[in-house]
């Protein structure tokens, strides 16, 4: 829940950016209480889920095998539990509704700056144009953030309804794992934003190249020296017996 107030506060801020540039901004000085009370409201809407503990899906296995797995699904739970999964699948819905209509926005303001340039034969200094690309770069990889943000959840919610009537105990295997993969998908969400920066910064690409290049180089130093070790040694003990 804080990632995603984090996400929304992100795109508030490009929105104003973008549209609204002559506007009171989002600052480097009153950005610290936007992210502590994104924070606070991540941990509010989280507490019935610390305070109430997630029920269990139990799976049999046969031959008196039962496992047990944490649901994420509404099916068969308890109803205290599957009304906290509605409030936060409609927050997560309005989220994502509200994602899109800011985005539509800005895209429609860059489009009209980017016409009315070309009618008016302006040009733009270095300066100015480092600016413009370094915004449009923002702007871009926070879109992508907000679509792969939208697009994970996606499959939970159509799982909701395709399994209202389906009985998990009469699965197969493949299908009963590619089912709880499909509960899961979300967490696409938490391990994309990585990706999505190496392909949009240029900067964070370089050093994390860079590191990947010092670990490699590190790795082959000790392996020589852990070779060179191996060579030596016995040669040593040969001369002790002599």
């Amino acid at each position: 829940m804080t990632s995603t107030h984090l996400l929304v506060l992100l795109t508030v801020h490009r929105y104003r950016q973008v549209c609204y540039p002559l506007r009171r901004q989002i600052t480097t000085q009153n950005v610290t209480y936007f992210i502590a009370a994104c924070f606070a409201i991540g941990f509010a809407s989280g507490i019935p889920q610390i305070a109430v503990l997630q029920p269990l899906g139990e799976t049999e296995f046969g031959n008196g095998v039962t496992g047990y797995t944490c649901t994420v699904a509404w099916k068969d739970s308890p109803p205290g539990w599957k009304n906290y999964n509605i409030f936060l699948s409609s927050l997560f819905l309005f989220y994502t509704i509200l994602l899109f209509v800011l985005y539509a926005f800005i895209g429609r303001t860059l489009l009209r700056l980017k016409r009315r340039r070309r009618t008016d034969n302006y040009m733009e200094n270095a300066t100015n144009n480092r600016s413009s690309g370094l915004s449009m770069k923002i702007t871009q990889i926070a879109f992508t953030v907000s679509i792969v943000f939208a697009i994970s959840y996606v499959p939970l919610f159509l799982n909701e309804v395709a399994i209202k009537d389906v009985d998990e105990t009469k699965l197969s295997w493949t299908k009963f794992a590619f089912l709880k993969i499909v509960q899961r998908s979300y967490l696409i969400n938490h391990v994309a934003n990585a990706f999505i920066y190496y392909r949009f910064d240029n900067h964070f690409r370089s050093r994390l190249n860079s590191c990947f290049i010092t670990s490699a180089q590190c790795m082959k130093t000790d392996n020589n020296n852990e070779q060179t070790n191996n060579v030596t040694e016995p040669q040593r003990r040969v001369d002790l017996c002599f």
